[in-house]
């Protein structure tokens, strides 16, 4: 082969080897590239799932004869929450209000699906409840959002009665703030002097149906909410504030016979939480 032969096929060898190595280059930026566009499409919904303990939760009875507001006792150390319908008393009830803080999600997230989780205090078979019984959870309406969980007794003016000493076998809870050990600086009902339905805000979030369940002691019981709700408290830090309400309905409109459904408090071995999946743009 003559030099000038050696000289060009060497050429012609080095312009092939430049362009399979630029074409290289761009098949490999344009691979990052994609991967990259990619990422953005399909990954930009960043899916995370965050278990919330309650800030602040109280049981209490309420009635429509005074006493007008009396906290709810759990047995043994720690005060219990729930709902309950008293016998012979179709106006008398327990019921129970949580708060949870929700800062940890990020501004602008996206709630795909929230639960409440709830651990049984006590065993009651679904025979128990035989006028179909069932646990609603509702909005707490925004007006009612100044509840604090407090220590002391609930009586029939919370403005005036002295809070009196707690209870000896367990720790007493209740809906008021108070300035002082003898005064109460509370908030009313917009139902009155005793919480009702018009201080809930709209339709049920939630629902267990007791009569086909039942309650096991330390099983926990998880109920679906509705993640528009949660999605609003991002909106409203007032709806937030207000929180979640523990409500029982049943079929016996006389109440003639009681019927309960207690759970372990933040107080408690095994607390409420409030488990919610969102994703985060």
């Amino acid at each position: 082969m003559s030099p000038a032969s050696f000289l060009l096929r060497e050429r012609c060898e080095s312009v092939f080897r430049l362009a399979n190595f630029k074409n290289m280059k761009r098949t490999y930026y344009s691979g990052i590239l994609f991967l990259a566009l990619t990422g953005l499409v399909f990954g930009a919904d960043q899916a995370a799932t965050i278990e919330l303990e309650p800030t602040a939760d109280v049981g209490f009875i309420y009635s429509s004869t005074p006493p007008f507001r009396q906290n709810l006792l759990g047995g043994g150390a720690a005060p219990s929450i729930g709902t309950s319908l008293h016998s012979g008393a179709p106006g008398r009830g327990a019921c129970a209000l949580l708060r949870f803080e929700l800062s940890k999600i990020p501004a602008g997230a996206t709630i795909e699906s929230a639960e409440l989780l709830l651990n049984p205090a006590y065993s009651y078979p679904k025979t128990a409840y035989e006028a179909n019984e069932t646990l609603f959870v509702y909005q707490l309406a925004g007006e009612n959002a100044e509840w604090v969980e407090g220590t002391g007794t609930s009586l029939k003016d919370p403005h005036n009665d002295p809070v009196t000493v707690p209870g000896a076998n367990a720790t007493y809870v209740n809906m008021e703030s108070y300035e002082n050990e003898t005064t109460h600086a509370g908030i009313r009902w917009l139902g009155g002097k005793t919480i009702s339905t018009m201080d809930f805000d709209g339709e049920p979030l939630g629902s267990l149906a007791l009569s086909e369940f039942g309650l096991v002691k330390n099983q926990a019981v998880v109920i679906e909410l509705s993640r528009d709700a949660i999605q609003a408290w991002l909106k409203d830090p007032k709806l937030a504030q207000a929180g979640l309400v523990l409500w029982m309905r049943s079929d016996d409109v006389q109440v003639t016979k009681s019927r309960f459904a207690i759970f372990e408090s933040r107080e408690g071995n095994v607390t409420p939480r409030l488990i919610i999946k969102y994703a985060d743009k």
